[in-house]
């Protein structure tokens, strides 16, 4: 006589391996958006130096980039055209996308979006040298909804420098200064150590913080790895 599972058996396994999946999936979420993170920072890392690389070729060196832009105090202030000439001369001959869309911003000044093929997007400020990096389309609308929320997150931030606008004290952009395309740091306040990154007021890669911009420089000091105790949610 062949002996058989009983009902009871039979819901107590499917309850354990119910509970044992609630407490092992939001783990292995997390782990596959920072495993995909991590592969399309690096790649657009790789990409957007070499398109910097093929074009100093074709175009001369950075120094002959310069745009004469105005500024309003604290923003540079590049016209539509300037930064339009700029990038379809300098930039995006040079990359592989879908497409490239026009936004505006707070101020009324148009910046924009660069679609790769993987999905990913570049977001290129108004004055052409502060880029935002997103991992899909639906990131920009989940990091827009936790603002509204108050809540807090990081986003990706690369910067080139100089190419649209220049300031007359460079030790504001002494990690950029013709270095191509770099995760996002600022010139005095940072002591160019992982823990200061970490711990920067601003733009310090932690919860204190509510642009916290370093946290890509964060990363790439890392190898390219997010770590453990990366002190943001990710969205993907």
């Amino acid at each position: 006589m062949k002996k058989g599972f009983t009902l009871a058996e039979v819901l107590i396994t499917l309850g354990v391996i119910g509970v044992v999946a609630a407490l092992t999936t939001p783990a292995l979420i997390q782990n596959y958006r920072k495993h995909a993170i991590e592969i399309k920072l690096k790649k657009v890392y790789s990409v957007m130096n070499q398109a910097l690389k093929m074009s100093v070729a074709q175009n001369g060196d950075y120094e002959g980039w310069f745009i004469d832009c105005g500024t309003d105090g604290h923003y540079p202030t590049c016209t539509e055209q300037q930064a339009k000439e700029w990038l379809y001369t300098y930039l995006f001959p040079y990359l592989n996308y879908l497409k490239i869309e026009e936004i505006k911003n707070s101020r009324g000044q148009t910046g924009f979006r660069v679609y790769f093929t993987d999905g990913s997007i570049l977001s290129i400020s108004s004055y052409v040298y502060d880029m935002g990096f997103y991992p899909s389309e639906k990131v920009i609308n989940q990091v827009q909804e936790a603002s509204l929320r108050g809540d807090s997150y990081a986003t990706f931030h690369f910067r080139v420098h100089p190419v649209a606008f220049r300031t007359s004290d460079y030790t504001y952009e002494q990690h950029h200064l013709n270095k191509g395309f770099e995760p996002y740091t600022f010139g005095p306040f940072w002591d160019g150590t992982m823990e200061g990154i970490k711990l920067a007021p601003t733009h310090g890669c932690n919860t204190n913080n509510t642009s916290p911009y370093y946290c890509t420089k964060l990363i790439q000091l890392n190898d390219w790895k997010i770590p453990d105790d990366f002190p943001f949610k990710l969205y993907y």
